[in-house]
């Protein structure tokens, strides 16, 4: 039986007195105890078309064609029924829970007010179902954690506390948008368990927004695929794997980082090296905030990276990977020896750090948080030249014309804002930011992780381009391990602060030795080879 179907649905917005077409006429429905993916790229029309459902769109939104849920007309519906249907009868679950889940109020707060207003729950009554729902989703010592705000947990736990925000009233549909995206691989394997066991158990249909075909393909009953607000072909997961028919289809399956990297120079010398390398910050209590512990965020690490290398560091959340790196560029106090470019860096003050500085880049994971939106993308890029001296002597406009091309953007929009690019044209400037000071190691800090599968695959390759045009050196910080593999020589494995394991990429991916390498593995690329239910 239909619980949901989409008939003919159109969003358009309006801006500035001019109106864009978000969706374009799409049609599919979700049947009783089923889990329907809509899939495509950022901007596909993915999101905008599950918040239509009940009518959560901003005021600019233009919506026409149907949508009935449970036989009720949704378009056009009263405030007073949508607002009885959302939250009760159709919950959602985001992408980043952090940013969903109210900072200053704790679980138990949050938790109450859903069961309040649409349960007329409160009291005891209410404790005791958060207590049955946070048990349900697998949160640990689940009272000791009703008084915890949402900063105090880790990744995971914020999903699952969001996961039980949306069962908190026994809905009918599940609206899952991008849940895992931000996770490690072996927390997104757990949530994707969890929510496959919770649709089994609780009888729920899902409509579930991703862009990664890994997870539909062992998640979904059926698949939807959309581009530029149509949906250019739908079908059984199997049939549509098996056998696509749209070249957009095809483009997105085949759209994974594959490949080696190119060999390292025989002649390469270490770029940086680390011996022994410890950070560890105090924890201060008290009026006199006297040192009572420490948390022991790298443990006696010791790596070294050539000139022509990528070096992998993986983990997950809390591992110690983007402390390594900083501390590596002595962007946070460490203790233990660090050298770059044959010169020990480790007691070395700001000052005689300065001149060092063009020659250790990073780049971020979010590039639209990293880039000055007050900036044009040529000030932005041109930003470091005012500071250090490339040597060379061209007008510092040819100079970033010249960056921006080789990174993939066009140097005519140098004039533009960061708002105006894409996701993956941000990334492009943020590495040309990093790239036109011709720098000798460059930190990339999960750049690839908020991407697109086809953007992923375009900044491999340019990545790998730029590292054999100017004999970069790499530490490549991720937990997507696929996009790891194509890119590195070496991998080091972190967990809590401690090197787990480490060595050529080759035998880390093939033949793990630690258990916890092991693991990681498994959630990475054995999953596939699990049935659905169990993820």
């Amino acid at each position: 039986m239909t619980l949901l179907t989409v008939r003919d649905l159109r969003i358009s917005f309006r801006q500035d007195g001019a109106r864009s077409e978000a969706v374009k006429g799409i049609s599919f429905s979700v049947e009783r105890g089923e889990t329907v993916a809509l899939v495509g790229e950022s901007g596909s029309g993915k999101s905008v078309s599950a918040l239509s459902t009940v009518s959560l769109l901003p005021d600019s939104a233009e919506v026409s064609g149907s949508i009935t849920y449970d036989g009720t007309e949704m378009v056009g519906a009263p405030e007073k029924d949508l607002r009885r249907v959302r939250g009760n009868d159709i919950s959602f679950i985001f992408q980043e829970p952090m940013t969903s889940l109210n900072p200053l109020h704790t679980i138990e707060k949050q938790l109450s007010e859903s069961l309040l207003l649409h349960q007329g729950l409160a009291g005891a009554a209410a404790r005791a179902r958060i207590l049955d729902l946070l048990g349900k989703v697998g949160i640990v010592d689940a009272e000791r954690r009703l008084t915890a705000y949402p900063h105090e947990l880790s990744g995971g736990q914020r999903q699952r506390v969001m996961i039980a925000m949306a069962l908190a009233n026994g809905p009918e549909l599940l609206i899952a948008d991008e849940p895992t995206t931000a996770l490690d691989v072996t927390i997104q394997a757990q949530i994707l368990e969890l929510l496959a066991e919770l649709k089994a158990s609780e009888g729920m249909s899902m409509l579930f927004i991703t862009h990664d075909l890994g997870i539909v393909r062992r998640f979904a009953d059926r698949v939807c695929v959309m581009q530029h607000g149509q949906i250019v072909e739908a079908g059984p997961v199997a049939e549509i794997f098996d056998a696509p028919q749209h070249p957009y289809t095809q483009t997105l399956l085949a759209a994974e980082p594959t490949g080696m990297p190119e060999p390292v120079p025989g002649a390469a010398t270490p770029v940086a090296r680390t011996e022994n390398l410890k950070v560890w910050f105090p924890i201060k209590t008290g009026l006199l905030k006297r040192t009572a512990g420490y948390v022991k965020a790298v443990n006696d690490a010791s790596l070294a990276v050539r000139t022509g290398e990528t070096v992998g560091i993986v983990g997950e959340s809390g591992s110690g990977k983007t402390t390594l790196a900083l501390a590596i560029m002595r962007l946070i106090a460490s203790e233990g020896g660090i050298t770059f470019d044959g010169k020990r860096i480790d007691g070395l003050k700001s000052g005689a750090l300065r001149p060092l500085r063009q020659e250790m880049q990073i780049v971020f994971q979010d590039p639209y948080g990293s880039l000055s939106p007050r900036m044009t993308v040529a000030e932005i890029v041109a930003e470091g030249l005012r500071l250090h001296n490339t040597g060379d002597d061209r007008p510092v406009r040819d100079q970033v014309a010249a960056m921006l091309a080789e990174t993939g953007i066009d140097p005519a929009s140098m004039d533009r804002y960061p708002h105006e690019f894409s996701g993956g044209q941000r990334q492009r400037i943020a590495i040309a930011r990093a790239m036109i000071l011709r720098p000798k190691l460059v930190v990339l800090d999960e750049p690839t992780s908020a991407l697109d599968q086809t953007v992923q695959v375009q900044i491999v390759d340019l990545l790998r381009d730029l590292q054999k045009r100017y004999g970069l050196a790499y530490l490549f910080i991720s937990h997507d391990l696929r996009v790891v593999r194509a890119l590195s020589h070496k991998v080091m494995v972190m967990k809590r602060g401690d090197v787990i394991e480490q060595g050529d990429a080759e035998q880390i991916f093939d033949a793990p030795k630690d258990p916890y390498t092991k693991a990681l593995m498994a959630a990475a690329f054995d999953l596939e080879t699990r049935p659905s239910v169990a993820v």
